[in-house]
């Protein structure tokens, strides 16, 4: 299942030029694994119970799920014991998480030294078009799956409060009267919101490959 999310949220924005190396822009690489990541942490969430049928249907060895799972809670917990105070949402998660890698891999790979500051929007448009390697794309992203439905599965609470995060409405008042362009009315998606579009995500590929687990997993 593991290639079935990547393909579903990166493969129509894979550019092939006729020369060189197949390559994805950072702009499109951060919108769509931002997107994911939040899945994946409902997909923890959802099935923090059946975890090894979870981990099984991304392509983990039955023989190795035990070592698996301590290993993604390792991970989870090394990652949560690194979070600040700051981080209220998922996008403040995935910042920390992932965008610091992404941009550290681009340079490192171009060999560029360069300073971007990726909590600072001005700074993420200076490096828009940037490219990511194909195979760096696919890795990245296998990763993060781990790592965000991990987090959604060993600190089941934290992930609601970070998928259900709603601004302070004296400061939402104040932006809107700043004239920033958002609704006008605060929008929150509820728990069951992210549940049930997690179990949307997941089920045409458990139809196909496993549907003998439709009805275990409540799909």
């Amino acid at each position: 299942m593991r290639q079935y999310l990547v393909d579903l949220f990166m493969k129509q924005y894979y550019k092939k030029p006729f020369f060189g190396s197949a390559f994805m822009y950072f702009r499109d690489y951060y919108n769509q694994s931002e997107i994911l990541s939040i899945y994946c942490l409902s997909l923890g969430v959802l099935f923090k119970d059946d975890f090894e049928v979870l981990l099984d249907l991304l392509g983990n060895s039955k023989s190795d799920l035990e070592s698996n799972i301590k290993g993604i809670s390792q991970i989870a917990e090394k990652i949560e014991k690194q979070l600040s105070d700051d981080i209220k949402s998922t996008h403040d998660l995935y910042s920390e998480i992932e965008l610091k890698e992404i941009i550290e891999l681009i340079f490192n790979i171009k060999g560029k030294v360069k300073d971007v500051d990726y909590r600072n929007p001005k700074d993420l448009l200076k490096i828009k078009n940037e490219k990511i390697p194909l195979q760096a794309v696919v890795t990245l992203t296998e990763m993060m799956v781990y790592k965000m439905i991990g987090f959604g599965y060993r600190f089941p609470n934290k992930t609601k409060e970070l998928l259900t995060y709603k601004v302070d409405e004296n400061d939402y008042d104040l932006a809107l009267k700043s004239g920033l362009d958002i609704p006008q009315v605060q929008q929150v998606l509820t728990m069951e919101y992210h549940l049930n579009s997690a179990k949307d995500l997941i089920k045409p590929y458990v139809l196909k490959f496993r549907p003998e687990l439709i009805k275990r997993l409540a799909l």
